[in-house]
């Protein structure tokens, strides 16, 4: 699954518990 920058860090702040939380289960999935 490919996603440009922009469109995945869009995702990454809407799942991310805090900011820069890339490790959630659901920024992973």
């Amino acid at each position: 699954m490919a996603l440009d920058s922009a469109k995945k860090a869009e995702i990454v702040a809407k799942f991310a518990k805090k900011p820069g939380d890339t490790g959630s289960t659901e920024v992973q999935v």
